[in-house]
């Protein structure tokens, strides 16, 4: 089972995406999100707004981080600072999508739910990608 994370301090926005995701953990505090993540072993997406509480690339240090521990896991910026799209690339976060926030609902809704088809699709590419162990039989050298 995929779970789903988001990183919003806005009430309006957090009900705006948890209406087209559904059931997702919703935090305002990075260091809660955090240590939320690193507790769970399953699949995640994380939803990341940029700006928090007043700090307009907060979200972009908060990736960074979860990177040390979480190569693997989607993160989508759901934000209305585009102006930061390139900084995203300079930070080494690799977001799956930039979605702004200022789109009317209808195209909002459109890219959100597009982008999480894609971040499911590559989580389970993800886990068929699971490498098996093979044993060889040791073969040894006579001289």
């Amino acid at each position: 089972m995929i779970h789903y994370y988001v990183l919003e301090d806005q009430p309006i926005q957090q009900r705006r995406i948890q209406q087209i995701i559904g059931v997702c953990r919703l935090f305002d505090q990075p260091a809660q999100l955090l240590a939320a993540l690193q507790a769970d072993e399953d699949p995640k997406i994380i939803l990341l707004d940029l700006d928090l509480h007043t700090v307009t690339d907060a979200g972009l240090s908060v990736a960074q981080m979860i990177r040390t521990f979480d190569s693997m896991s989607p993160i989508i910026i759901v934000s209305t600072h585009t102006e930061l799209l390139a900084a995203s690339y300079r930070y080494q976060i690799a977001a799956l999508d930039f979605i702004d926030k200022s789109q009317a609902d209808g195209q909002f809704q459109s890219r959100l739910r597009s982008a999480l088809h894609a971040a499911t699709n590559q989580l389970a590419l993800h886990a068929k990608k699971t490498p098996e162990m093979v044993t060889l039989p040791s073969i040894r050298h006579h001289e």
